[in-house]
C-alpha cells in the first residue's frame, strides 16, 4: 500500500475536491438527483466502482418507505425525483478483504422543510444540505484512485428533494419502515432522520454478511452542532462497538494529522429514551417539534433514532453479531456565506483513517523509530493508548454462583439461581461481589493483522 501512496498521487486525490464540491455546492437544478445520477455515472465511468440506482417509485415504497415518504412531493416532478445512489468498491483479491466501510450519506438537494415550511430566510443556502452524500461520493473517488487491496467500500447515497405540494408527507403520520419499526413523524424539517435509516437498515444485513464492517452515516443533521462546536469541526459519535476500538480516537488523531478536525461526542442512554414511542400505534418518536437546533442533545439525538429504525440496536457490544456504527454531523462544515464552495470534509480524515494509516503493514504503538510506518506522502503514524484490560472482565452478576462469604458459616451455600428474587442468604450476611478489575499496570501492545485470505463471517 506504501508504495502506492506518492505525493503526486495524493495532489491527484486533492483535485477532486473540486468534484465533491461541484456536488455539494451546486445549485438544486443542476444537482437535482436525477442529474446528481448523471454526474456519478460519468465521474466513475470505467473505473473499479460499480453504480446501482434504485429510482422506481415501487421498488423505493417497498424497501425504503421511510425516504419514499419523503419523496412524495418531489417525486411528481420526474426532473425532481429522489433515488438511492449505491457506489461499490472491492479489491481485485477479495480474499484478502480485511475491512469494510460502509457509508450512508444525506442527499437533500433542497430542503423547503416541507409541510414545517421554513421561513424568514431560513430556507436560503439548503441546496448544500446534500455534502454528506457528497462527501461519501469523494469518499469513493479517493478509494477509487488508491485503490486499497484490503479495504471493500460501500456507498449509499440517499438523493432527495424535501418539497412541498399536494403529495407531501405531514406531521402524525406513522410510517413502517423497513426493520419494522413504527416511526411517528413529528417534523418534516428533520427529513435526514428518515431518509437514511431504510439504507441504513439495508447496509446492516450486508454488514453481517462482510468481512469486518464497520458502519457509517454522514450528514449535515443538526443546526445544533455548529452551536456545540463552532464552524469547521466535524462531530463524531461512535457506537458501544465502535467504541471497543477507540474508533472516534482515531479518526479525531487522522483528523489532526490531515487538518480536518473532529470532535467526539458521545451516544447516550437519554438520545434513545427521546426517540421511544409516546403513544399507541408508534414505536418511534421521530424528532422534536420545534426542531433538533435548541433542543437538549439535539446532534446526538438523530444517532439515536437511526440506530432504532435501521435495527442496529439488535447488534449492540452485548449481542452475537455486534455491528461497529459511527455517525460523522458534517452541518458544521457548510459554507458560510453560502456562496463560497463546500470543502469536501472528512473526506482527507476518513480516507488517512480508513484507507491509508497502517494498511497491510504492522503498526504499533512501541515500535522503534527506524521500523515505524511512514508513507511516501510523509504522514505520521496515529499512536493511540490502547484500552483494553490486563485480564477477562469480571462476570456479569446473574454468571455468578452467590455463596456467603468464607468469615460467614450462618448460611449453606444457595443453589438458587442469581436472579430469583428469594435471597440466599439472609441480610447479615450479604454475597461476595465481584471487584473491579485494577487499572492495567503496563502498556499493552496492539499488532495490527497483515494481509491474509479472510474468513468469511458466518451467520446464524
Amino acid at each position: 500500500m506504501a508504495s502506492t501512496l506518492s505525493l503526486n498521487r495524493l495532489q491527484v486525490t486533492c483535485t477532486d475536491f473540486d468534484a465533491i464540491s461541484l456536488a455539494g455546492g451546486a445549485d438544486p437544478e443542476r444537482m437535482a438527483p436525477p442529474r446528481v445520477e448523471e454526474y456519478l455515472a460519468e465521474l466513475f465511468c470505467g473505473t473499479n466502482v460499480t453504480m446501482q440506482v434504485v429510482s422506481d417509485q415501487e421498488t423505493l415504497f417497498q424497501e425504503y418507505p421511510l425516504f419514499a415518504c419523503v419523496n412524495r412531493a418531489a417525486s411528481m416532478i420526474p426532473r425532481h425525483a429522489g433515488r438511492i445512489i449505491f457506489l461499490t468498491y472491492e479489491p481485485p483479491n477479495p480474499a484478502y478483504i480485511l475491512e469494510t466501510v460502509m457509508l450512508v450519506g444525506k442527499g437533500v438537494t433542497y430542503d423547503t422543510g416541507g409541510t414545517d415550511l421554513k421561513v424568514e430566510g431560513k430556507m436560503f443556502g439548503m441546496s448544500r444540505d446534500k455534502c454528506g452524500a457528497a462527501a461519501c461520493a469523494g469518499f469513493m473517488q479517493v478509494v477509487n484512485l488508491l485503490q486499497p487491496p484490503t479495504v471493500k467500500a460501500v456507498a449509499a447515497l440517499c438523493v432527495v428533494r424535501n418539497s412541498i405540494g399536494e403529495n407531501s408527507y405531514v406531521a402524525d403520520e406513522v410510517i413502517t419502515a423497513k426493520s419494522g419499526a413504527r416511526v411517528r413523524v413529528t417534523n418534516t424539517d428533520e427529513d435526514g432522520h428518515l431518509i437514511m435509516a431504510d439504507a441504513l437498515y439495508h447496509m446492516k444485513e450486508m454488514a453481517l454478511c462482510s468481512v469486518n464492517p464497520h458502519l457509517f452515516t454522514v450528514a449535515t443533521m443538526t443546526a445544533h452542532a455548529i452551536l456545540a462546536v463552532g464552524p469547521g469541526y466535524s462531530i463524531v459519535m461512535d457506537n458501544a462497538v465502535a467504541r471497543l476500538v477507540s474508533n472516534a480516537e482515531k479518526l479525531q488523531a487522522s483528523g489532526e494529522t490531515m487538518g480536518d478536525p473532529f470532535e467526539i461526542s458521545r451516544i447516550r442512554r437519554e438520545d434513545f429514551h427521546f426517540h421511544e414511542g409516546r403513544t399507541e400505534g408508534d414505536d418511534i418518536y421521530q424528532a422534536p417539534p420545534g426542531g433538533s437546533k435548541m433542543a437538549n442533545r439535539g446532534h446526538q439525538n438523530p444517532s439515536a433514532f437511526l440506530i432504532m429504525g435501521s435495527g442496529l440496536g439488535k447488534h449492540g457490544a452485548c449481542s452475537c453479531s455486534p455491528l461497529k456504527y459511527t455517525h460523522i454531523d458534517i452541518f458544521a462544515h457548510l459554507p458560510d456565506p453560502h456562496h463560497l464552495p463546500y470543502s469536501g470534509n472528512p473526506v482527507l480524515a476518513l480516507a488517512y483513517c480508513y484507507l491509508i494509516q497502517g494498511k497491510c503493514l504492522t503498526v504499533r504503538n512501541d515500535l522503534p523509530f527506524e521500523m515505524q510506518y511512514v508513507c511516501e506522502m510523509d504522514c505520521k503514524p496515529v499512536c493511540l493508548q490502547p484500552c483494553q484490560p490486563c485480564r477477562p472482565p469480571c462476570r456479569a452478576p446473574c454468571d455468578v454462583e452467590i455463596c456467603p462469604p468464607p468469615a460467614c458459616s450462618c448460611c449453606a451455600p444457595s443453589t438458587q439461581h442469581p436472579c430469583v428474587d428469594a435471597p440466599c442468604c439472609p441480610p447479615a450476611c450479604p454475597p461476595t461481589s465481584c471487584t473491579p478489575c485494577p487499572p492495567c499496570g503496563e502498556n499493552v501492545t496492539i499488532v495490527q493483522p497483515v494481509c491474509r485470505p479472510n474468513v468469511p463471517k458466518c451467520v446464524n
